[in-house]
């Protein structure tokens, strides 16, 4: 089942020790939100606007993020899988 999340409920929110599977984030204005420990896999980020956004100790595995807007966002402890 694909996941599909509303900007409204993304931007500037904190998200701690979630799992996001298959979600739509492509288009989606997610600025300001804080993720920390989370799992992205097979997510699709094309064209989200992530600016200023910060992940901490997160994985992303086999997730699109070609042109997504990443002006000033921090990626602490990250790790990108194929």
């Amino acid at each position: 089942m694909k996941n599909r999340l509303r900007s409204a409920r993304m931007m500037s929110a904190y998200h701690l020790d979630r799992t996001f599977t298959a979600a739509e984030l492509d288009l989606q204005e997610l600025r300001n939100a804080e993720f920390e420990r989370c799992a992205f896999r097979s997510c699709s980020w094309s064209g989200a606007d992530l600016s200023k956004a910060r992940f901490s100790d997160c994985t992303f595995e086999a997730c699109d993020l070609s042109n997504t807007k990443i002006v000033g966002t921090a990626f602490r402890t990250v790790h990108f899988k194929e």
